[in-house]
C-alpha cells in the first residue's frame, strides 16, 4: 500500500489521522505516512473514509486531505447437483458478495469450456443447465466452477462428470429420463450416482380353461411408486426408494397359456409370471376357469366359468395390485363366464345372456404419455349369450359359441378372454413391463 506523502521546504513532517479511522488491522506510520496492515476479512464489502493530516515540525503548518479504502468481501460459491456424461442436468449456483449479476465460468484445466455470461441471481443463487460443451466431456474428468463479478473471482468448485445409468430402452419427456423394459434385463446406476426413481411394474396376464364358457383371465398384478397416481386395487403409489450405484434385475413376466384339452379341464390353464424390478415383485394375473370351476387367484383374479346348472366363484387379487375376478352364472343359454379381474377394478359377473367385462386397468403417465395397463378380460358366453368385453388396459375380448376370444395385449399385463366353444384358439394372457424414471 502507498504511504500518504506530503511536500514541505523545510523541516520535517509528521502525520495523524484527523478524523475518520482506518479499516480494522491497518496502522498509519506517524514518521512516513505508510499504512500497513493485513486487512480483516469482510463479509460484505466495506468502505472506510478517513483525513490524515500532515504537519511540518519547523514552523506548525498544517494540510489535511480525506482519504477511501474499500476492501471487497470475497465471493463465496457452493454448487449443488451433478454434472452427468451425456445427458443434460441442471446446477444450483450460490454466491454471496454479488451485485446480483455474474458470469458462470467452467473449465478442466486451463481450457474454458463455457461460460454463462450475466446471469441473474435471486437471493444469492440460480439454477443453470449445464451446458452441452459441459456434458459432452468424458465420464470421470473433473470440471472446475467460478463466478465472475466484475474483478472478483469466487473460490472454485470442482465437479466430476458422472456416468448415466444404463438398461431397457430410454426416452425422456418432462424433465425425467425413462427406461422401459419389455423384456428381462438389468438396470445400472454408475458409480457415484443415487436416485430416487419411480417405477411401474405390471406382471404378465393370464390365460383361459379350456372349453366354452370359460372365464376371462385375471390381468397381471400392477404396481407404482409415481407420485400423484394409484397403484393397482386403488392402493396409493409406494414410496419411490432412493436407489445407489449398483445392478438391478428386472424380469419381465410372460403371459399365461390357455389349456388346450377338450376335456372340462384347467390343465394347461396357467397363470401370467411375475415381473420383478430388484425387490418389487408383481403377482401374475390368475387364470379364468372352464365351466364349472372358480377362477384363480393371482395379481388379479380370474374370473369363474359356469354350466350346467353351477355357478361358480372368481379369484382373488392381491392386496395392492389387483382386483377379483368375477363369477360365473348358469343360465339357460348353457352359461357365461364371469371377465377376469383387473388392476382398477373388479371384473364383472357373468348374468343370464352375458358373458362379464374385464375389470379396468390403470393408468399411469410414468412414460409422459397416458397409457392404462392391466385390464382383465372378458368372459365367454354361451349359445345364446354374448360374450364379455375386455377390461381397458390390454385384457382380451371373450367370445360366445362358434367365436374365438382373443388375446392380452403384449406389454400391458391384459388377461386373456374366456372361451365360447369347444373348437377355438387358446389365447394367452399379456405380457409385463417395467419402467422405471427418475430426474437428473
Amino acid at each position: 500500500m502507498s504511504a500518504v506523502t506530503a511536500t514541505v521546504t523545510s523541516g520535517t513532517l509528521s502525520y495523524a489521522i484527523q478524523s475518520g479511522s482506518l479499516p480494522g488491522s491497518l496502522s498509519l506510520n506517524t514518521s512516513t505516512g505508510a499504512i500497513t496492515g493485513t486487512l480483516d476479512a469482510v463479509t460484505s464489502d466495506t468502505t472506510s473514509t478517513f483525513t490524515i493530516r500532515a504537519t511540518t515540525t519547523s514552523a506548525s503548518v498544517t494540510a489535511d486531505r480525506e482519504f477511501t479504502i474499500t476492501v471487497n468481501a470475497p465471493l463465496v460459491l457452493s454448487v449443488s447437483g451433478n454434472i452427468y456424461n451425456g445427458v443434460a442436468s441442471n446446477l444450483t449456483i450460490t454466491c454471496t458478495n454479488t451485485d446480483g449479476t455474474v458470469d458462470i465460468v467452467f473449465k478442466e484445466g486451463g481450457t474454458t469450456h463455457s461460460t454463462l455470461s450475466n446471469q441473474s441471481l435471486s437471493s444469492n443463487s440460480i439454477t443453470v443447465a449445464v451446458p452441452s460443451a459441459v456434458y459432452g466431456q468424458s465420464t470421470g474428468d473433473t470440471i472446475s466452477i467460478t463466478v465472475v463479478d466484475g474483478s472478483k473471482t469466487s473460490n472454485a468448485i470442482d465437479k466430476t462428470i458422472l456416468g448415466v445409468p444404463t438398461g431397457g430402452s430410454i426416452s425422456s419427456s418432462g424433465g425425467y429420463r425413462i427406461h422401459t423394459f419389455t423384456s428381462s434385463g438389468t438396470f445400472t446406476i454408475p458409480s457415484g450416482v443415487s436416485l430416487a426413481t419411480e417405477y411401474v411394474v405390471v406382471a404378465g396376464g393370464a390365460g383361459v380353461g379350456s372349453r366354452r364358457h370359460s372365464g376371462g383371465g385375471g390381468a397381471g398384478g400392477y404396481r407404482s411408486s409415481v407420485s400423484g397416481e394409484s397403484s393397482g386395487r386403488g392402493a396409493s403409489a409406494e414410496s419411490a426408494p432412493t436407489k445407489g450405484a449398483g445392478s438391478y434385475t428386472v424380469t419381465i413376466g410372460g403371459g399365461g397359456s390357455s389349456s388346450t384339452s377338450g376335456s372340462n379341464s384347467n390343465s394347461g390353464a396357467n397363470n401370467g409370471s411375475n415381473s420383478v424390478f430388484d425387490n418389487i415383485t408383481s403377482n401374475g394375473g390368475g387364470y379364468g376357469g372352464t365351466y364349472n370351476s372358480s377362477g384363480a387367484s393371482g395379481g388379479c383374479g380370474g374370473a369363474a366359468g359356469s354350466e350346467g346348472g353351477t355357478s361358480t366363484s372368481g379369484g382373488s387379487g392381491t392386496s395392492g395390485q389387483g382386483f377379483n375376478g368375477g363369477d360365473g352364472q348358469n343360465n339357460a343359454g348353457g352359461g357365461v363366464g364371469g371377465g377376469g379381474g383387473g388392476a382398477g377394478a373388479n371384473g364383472n359377473n357373468g348374468t343370464s345372456g352375458q358373458g362379464g367385462h374385464g375389470g379396468a386397468g390403470v393408468a399411469s403417465s410414468i412414460t409422459g404419455s397416458s397409457v392404462t395397463r392391466a385390464g382383465g378380460g372378458g368372459g365367454g358366453g354361451g349359445t345364446s349369450s354374448s360374450s364379455g368385453n375386455a377390461g381397458s388396459g390390454g385384457g382380451g375380448n371373450g367370445a360366445n359359441s362358434g367365436g374365438s376370444p382373443s388375446s392380452g395385449s403384449a406389454n400391458t399385463g391384459g388377461g386373456a378372454g374366456g372361451g365360447g366353444s369347444d373348437s377355438r384358439s387358446n389365447p394367452t394372457g399379456g405380457s409385463g413391463i417395467v419402467i422405471v424414471r427418475y430426474q437428473l
